[in-house]
């Protein structure tokens, strides 16, 4: 067989002769009779849904058992069902996480804004950036320190 007549053939026979010739011969014999490599001349078959049983020497259906894939995904999930309750939990509590953008901080031009110096206790101010650069890196420094007064001022007015 040619080259351009075996990549003409549907895929069923394409498997039927390829299997016939791997009872004669070895892959890379067949692959370099025809002209092609051997991975060339398999790649439709493999794409189809066939894998080469070795010890048969024949190209074979591959199937996955769907019972033994949804039994292990089963099993998985129920050795880690607490640590994947726990994601699901923490995804959720960030989502629910909404600040409230105060809209004179995007509204002013930047000569609106004063430079401070603050004293903050050192502990505080670590809470503070670590949970700034966990959940709110997206937004300048700036305008977290300024929606935490604002939220004070609005709190306590």
């Amino acid at each position: 067989m040619e080259k351009l007549q075996y990549k003409m053939l549907p895929i069923e026979e394409k498997l039927v002769w390829l299997n016939e010739e791997l009872r004669k011969k070895e892959l890379k014999q067949v692959a370099s009779e025809i002209g092609m490599s051997a991975s060339s001349l398999t790649k439709d078959i493999c794409i189809a849904g066939y894998r080469f049983d070795r010890t048969a020497r024949q190209y074979v259906v591959a199937q996955v058992k769907k019972e033994d894939v949804t039994d292990e995904v089963l099993a998985y999930i129920m050795q880690h069902f607490n640590a994947i309750q726990a994601l699901i939990e923490e995804d959720r509590n960030r989502r629910n996480l909404c600040l409230e953008i105060d809209n004179r901080l995007y509204a002013a031009p930047t000569e609106a804004y004063q430079t401070r110096s603050f004293k903050i206790h050192q502990e505080i101010y670590n809470e503070f950036v670590q949970l700034y650069e966990e959940q709110f890196r997206h937004l300048k420094m700036q305008h977290v320190v300024s929606l935490a007064i604002a939220k004070f001022v609005k709190r306590y007015k």
